[in-house]
């Protein structure tokens, strides 16, 4: 909950003090109950049209577990990986991703994580003038 956990404690880097509400989890497979999948994942959002990704929120990673983020570009082969330092236990960070023409945004998590929010802007095939 908030405020919990050395990560998200009053004071630090990942200060979780406000609730989250709900947040995107890989569930582990032996629970009824809402717990976030120890062995980890990948996540994926796909957009149909190219957008302007901006940050994913996410929470509850540990530092220094190789997790990180993978965007694929319309118009470019290769996507691009952002790694990641997370900042603990119940910990909330917003990860930047600054990126036009966005057609895929994909988390690969190490271990037990959540997604908090995405951040994109959508653009309009037919402005207003």
């Amino acid at each position: 909950g908030p405020g919990r956990g050395a990560g998200g404690a009053p004071g630090q880097p990942g200060e979780n003090c406000k609730p989250q509400g709900n947040v995107l989890i890989i569930q582990e497979e032996d629970k009824e109950a809402p717990d976030d999948n120890r062995g980890g994942g990948r996540v994926c959002f796909e957009f149909t049209t190219p957008t302007d990704a901006v940050s994913v929120g996410v929470m509850d990673i540990p530092p220094n577990r190789g997790d990180f983020i993978q965007v694929e570009i319309s118009s470019i082969i290769a996507p691009t990986n952002i790694l990641f330092q997370g900042l603990g236990n119940n910990a909330v960070q917003n990860v930047p991703i600054n990126t036009e023409r966005v057609t895929r945004v994909c988390l690969f998590f190490i271990g037990e994580a959540a997604i908090t929010d995405i951040t994109f802007c959508a653009k309009s095939t037919n402005p207003t003038v």
